[in-house]
């Protein structure tokens, strides 16, 4: 009696779980549209290249109040060297048709640049001592406010031909160490005459 009782339990329980089971359809249908999920894409802007450095140029051959801070793209990471010789090289085309010049004699070219803490030493070709007067003034504020656009640097000490070279300023006698202080008059940044994107 036990053995049939147990039997007919199990033929119950299967019974009930074909009932609760999957209905089958006849023909196939389409699955129940479920969430979606939208993935937004924002298109980021363009890094700024790291080769990018400012420098400091004349307007159409004369020193005007101030000078002007123009964005260059270098073909090297800014230092003291790579700045220092895109300055000494000249200007571009675009620069010569917004009207930009140079106070800095034409031949004169980097012969070294050190650093040691937060004073750049530049040394220069005997070109340089060929200026005078009022262009000298702003061919030296071009150096100053160039190099000392690097983060760490903060003065500038001047040699040509391995002689220290006293530095004119906009606010005292030569000095042996100058900084962007001494040439605040001329620089852009300290008159709040900036170019635009400058």
């Amino acid at each position: 009696m036990r053995g049939r009782t147990a039997v007919a339990v199990l033929a119950l329980a299967l019974t009930g779980l074909v009932a609760c089971g999957i209905p089958t359809d006849s023909e196939p249908r389409p699955l129940a549209d479920g969430p979606t999920t939208t993935v937004e894409v924002t298109a980021s802007a363009p890094a700024q290249s790291p080769n990018q450095a400012f420098l400091y140029l004349s307007h159409e051959g004369e020193l005007s109040e101030v000078l002007a801070r123009v964005e260059r793209k270098l073909e090297d990471p800014p230092s003291v060297e790579s700045v220092l010789n895109a300055l000494l090289a000249g200007l571009t085309g675009d620069e010569l048709n917004e009207g930009y010049d140079t106070l800095i004699p034409r031949d004169t070219r980097l012969v070294d640049a050190s650093v040691d803490g937060t004073q750049a030493t530049i040394e220069l070709t005997a070109d340089w001592n060929d200026i005078r007067g009022e262009s000298a003034l702003g061919a030296y504020a071009q150096v100053v406010l160039t190099a000392t656009e690097l983060d760490g640097i903060e003065s500038v000490r001047f040699v040509s031909e391995g002689t220290p070279i006293p530095a004119p300023t906009t606010i005292e006698s030569d000095k042996d160490v100058v900084t962007r202080a001494d040439y605040s008059s001329l620089d852009p940044l300290a008159n709040g005459e900036l170019l635009p994107g400058g």
